[in-house]
């Protein structure tokens, strides 16, 4: 949501420790950086900019619409002891938070909200003071060097040379000679027909956290479905998306019989990567897709980046 990134200082389970508490707790530390609130099964992401402890900007995504500024931090309100979730929390330099206030002017938080008022933290960037420019020194120009110019000398006269005439020969005609006739093509050899893409295959490692922080953060949603859908299906889906967008990454969440399901498909390997969570365990690869077959998955959204 924000360009920026920073060092990893601390992750939690919401379960354990809840966003108003990490909040408070980083608040009261002057802390710098980013406090990001992920829900991968109710779509919910919350990234918050604190610069010195102050509350400097915020955007979220609920319900597929993106929210900004004071509106993000009403929507932060609803999720700060809601027991589902991750939030984790990176250390940024003061001039990169101050960039991404700059480039997304609408996330800047500049008067109080109920978010600031119940962490007692105050709003806005200003306590960053530009320093003075530096005198600027003017050197002057070295004197310039007198040029000389080398005396011409004259040129040498042209020297004619007489060229010695000898008579042209008679040509003698010589008859005609037979072409050579090309040999016949060789017969075309039957076309074979390429597969137009390749088999997406599943890979046997878990999702990468850092490549599904990524999709996360830069991904749009594509499409929310309504009605439970067969595993097969949702790798048609990703089949077709791949063929008509040509995206680098498309990541699909979901809910499987009381568990998580989460799906990322690297454009670069061509494969996908499952991750199934259950009660703190997961199930990754082979063993997730077998356990896939033949079952229905709900609350499915599809997000890609381009």
């Amino acid at each position: 949501m924000f360009l920026g990134s920073g060092t990893i200082v601390e992750v939690a389970e919401a379960r354990v420790k809840s966003l108003g508490r990490i909040l408070k707790d980083y608040v009261a530390k002057n802390f710098s950086g980013y406090v990001i609130f992920r829900n991968d099964v109710r779509g919910v992401y919350i990234f918050i900019a604190l610069v010195e402890g102050r509350l400097a900007a915020c955007r979220s995504i609920e319900a597929g619409r993106v929210y900004e500024g004071a509106e993000c931090s009403e929507t932060a309100m609803k999720y700060l002891y809601e027991p589902e979730g991750v939030i984790e929390v990176q250390n940024a330099p003061h001039n990169l938070l101050i960039l991404d206030a700059t480039i997304f002017p609408l996330s800047k938080i500049e008067r109080p909200t109920s978010l600031s008022s119940l962490l007692g933290a105050e709003v806005g960037v200003q306590r960053v003071v530009a320093a003075p420019p530096s005198p600027s020194i003017t050197v002057p120009p070295p004197p310039a060097q007198p040029v000389t110019t080398p005396a011409t000398q004259p040129m040498p006269k042209e020297v004619a040379v007489a060229k010695e005439v000898t008579p042209e020969k008679p040509v003698k005609e010589l008859p005609p000679q037979p072409q050579p006739v090309p040999p016949p093509p060789p017969p075309a050899l039957p076309k074979i027909e390429k597969p137009t893409e390749a088999e997406i295959t599943v890979s046997s490692e878990c999702i990468d956290p850092l490549a599904l922080y990524m999709v996360i953060k830069s991904g749009q949603l594509l499409e929310a479905l309504t009605s439970p859908s067969p595993y097969r299906e949702l790798l048609e889906k990703i089949r077709n998306i791949v063929k008509e967008r040509k995206p680098s990454y498309i990541y699909i969440s979901g809910e499987l019989e009381g568990a998580t399901l989460k799906i990322l498909y690297d454009s670069q390997s061509s494969s996908i990567s499952i991750t199934i969570e259950r009660e703190g365990a997961s199930i990754c690869g082979n063993e997730a897709r077998k356990e896939l077959e033949g079952k229905s998955i709900s609350n499915v959204k599809i997000w890609h980046v381009a």
